[in-house]
């Protein structure tokens, strides 16, 4: 068995930080983000392209999503159980949040009561950045209560 990681090696200042670790299983989610916000670029410009190239466009950012998710199964397996169950429960927290506020949201569109903050164009990027807020308060939680 490899070197156990920690999660405070993924935490700017926590005095155990590693960027290199950091960017290894931050890389694919990058990617992903980059390659979706440029397929959306590209396919506003374009709109005139087949179906199948642009639904090939589209759904391109899922294969480095999946590796991202690889890359976090991997990064998991080498923790600790603590930190392990902990990561899963936050992980948990994030994905059911995120599928609470999106539901939230299309009700409220549905209804024409949407959130100024939210709109419909928001779907896959606004997920992202949902997980990734709740992920974050999750873990500042969890920490703590365990630090």
């Amino acid at each position: 068995m490899d070197k156990l990681n920690t999660v405070e090696s993924l935490l700017p200042g926590s005095g155990q930080y590693s960027c290199k670790q950091d960017l290894r299983l931050s890389l694919w989610i990058i990617v992903a983000a980059l390659s979706y916000a440029l397929g959306r670029v590209f396919l506003r410009e374009y709109p005139a392209l087949s179906v199948s190239l642009r639904l090939g466009i589209a759904l391109f950012p899922l294969i480095p999503a999946l590796f991202y998710v690889r890359a976090w199964g991997k990064f998991l397996r080498q923790l600790d159980e603590l930190q392990r169950r902990l990561q899963l429960e936050i992980w948990l927290f994030a994905a059911l949040g995120t599928i609470f506020i999106n539901v939230v949201n299309a009700i409220l569109s549905e209804n024409g009561l949407g959130w100024p903050l939210f709109s419909e164009n928001y779907l896959v990027g606004g997920s992202y950045f949902v997980i990734f807020i709740l992920w974050f308060i999750s873990s500042y939680f969890s920490n703590r209560r365990y630090s």
